[in-house]
């Protein structure tokens, strides 16, 4: 498995893959960090009752989207099947690929990794039902997930900064530099 999110902390990944194995860096070709999904997990149990600062658009998590030249420094690790399982429930939004990932050594492994999606093939891959939507999504939150118009979610953001930041400064750069407020042309660091 790879991330380039909150999944940079051994701690966050081991929340939902408490037996993983092998966690270290490794760098991932051709994408980039954007920050534009909407993570209905940070809302109340109703649409209105929020832990996040929806007026401001501060709502965003990252995902990883296609961008040649770009590298980014993200982490790698082995899960059993029921450890992908959960990760795969926590990530259920995004669409999962395997992507080469380039280890310490200069070799390529693969693993699977978090890309963005589009709202409509999320309903159509990930929900049988409206009623799977709504206990999935719409219980939580009202609108579309994956948008161009918001912001992170602060203490998302501090979490991903604190990971990129404990695996040393050229992480931490790569981080600021190779993440993308949703309009995709603002980097963390600007």
């Amino acid at each position: 498995t790879i991330g380039y999110g909150s999944l940079l902390s051994l701690e966050s990944a081991r929340e939902s893959a408490p037996d993983l194995r092998e966690f270290r860096l490794v760098t991932v070709r051709d994408y980039m960090r954007l920050i534009n999904k909407v993570s209905p997990r940070w809302y109340g149990n109703s649409p209105g009752t929020s832990t996040v600062e929806e007026a401001d658009h501060r709502v965003a998590s990252c995902a990883a989207r296609p961008a040649p030249g770009v590298t980014l420094s993200c982490t790698a690790f082995a899960v059993t099947e029921a450890d992908f399982r959960n990760l795969f429930e926590r990530e259920h939004h995004y669409r999962w690929v395997d992507v080469p990932g380039v280890e310490a050594d200069g070799t390529e492994s693969v693993g699977r990794m978090c890309v963005e999606w589009t709202d409509a093939d999320f309903r159509r891959e990930r929900c049988r039902s409206d009623a799977e939507y709504h206990d999935r999504v719409g219980r939580h939150y009202d609108g579309p997930i994956w948008r161009d118009d918001i912001l992170p979610f602060p203490p998302y953001l501090a979490e991903c900064l604190d990971a990129a930041r404990s695996h040393g400064p050229a992480v931490l750069e790569n981080f600021c530099e190779t993440s993308f407020l949703a309009d995709g042309t603002t980097t963390i660091a600007e």
